[in-house]
């Protein structure tokens, strides 16, 4: 992981605690859903970089020891090139000159023959190398792709949460208020009735009073 991305990572995943704990202390239930959101995210991409950068690492090791052992071919090859040069050079001292020539020529074939054989395996362990490169790079696609779209599902019924629970708090908060209305209807009704059993009272001892003062008159 380069340090842009790994930096990228951590900032996220950072995000995502402060989001998680901020909305754990203020009771945002959205908040906290995207917070562990972006946590899942952070992690899975530092996992699909983790095996990209494991795969490249499998892929040169590969190549090392296939050019290792490709050096070690081409040095015996070439060193049995040169005994049977030697040996056609020995030969050669006792028999006449075209049987030294043909010595030479078959010593020559040899050394052709081991560089070609060299250069065949060179290019067979260039081409696995760069299949094992591909691998890893694929895999590590795929991986990345994975990651995303665990996220965005993570992210997609977060909202899903955060919007069911909004709505479940639009309903609680309407039939609050119907019951509110509906207490405050009833209170005024009580307030209206008493005031008119107030009036009624008031009027009683009025009449009472007037009917008292009209006997008391008629006595005197």
């Amino acid at each position: 992981m380069n340090t842009d991305s790994q930096r990228e990572q951590e900032t996220q995943e950072l995000k995502g605690h402060v989001e998680e704990t901020a909305g754990k202390v203020f009771g945002d239930d959205e908040l906290v859903a995207h917070g562990k959101a972006d946590q899942i995210a952070a992690h899975a991409k530092q996992a699909a970089a983790q095996a990209g950068e494991a795969a490249r690492h499998l892929g040169q090791r590969v190549r090392e020891r296939a050019m290792h052992k490709l050096g070690e071919l081409h040095e015996r090859l070439h060193e049995a090139a040169d005994g049977a040069s030697a040996t056609a050079d020995g030969a050669a001292d006792k028999a006449t000159g075209k049987t030294a020539e043909a010595a030479d020529r078959a010593a020559d074939k040899t050394a052709r023959a081991a560089d070609t054989v060299a250069g065949k395996t060179a290019g067979a362990a260039d081409k696995t190398a760069g299949k094992t490169a591909d691998a890893a790079d694929k895999v590590a696609g795929k991986t990345a792709r994975a990651a995303d779209t665990v996220a965005d599902k993570t992210a997609d019924a977060a909202d899903k949460v955060a919007g069911t629970t909004a709505q479940a708090a639009d309903t609680v908060a309407d039939k609050a208020s119907q019951a509110a209305d509906k207490v405050a209807d009833r209170a005024s009704a009580v307030a209206e009735a008493a005031d008119e059993a107030a009036r009624k009272r008031r009027a009683d001892r009025v009449a009472k009073a007037a009917e008292e003062a009209d006997a008391n008159a008629g006595k005197g």
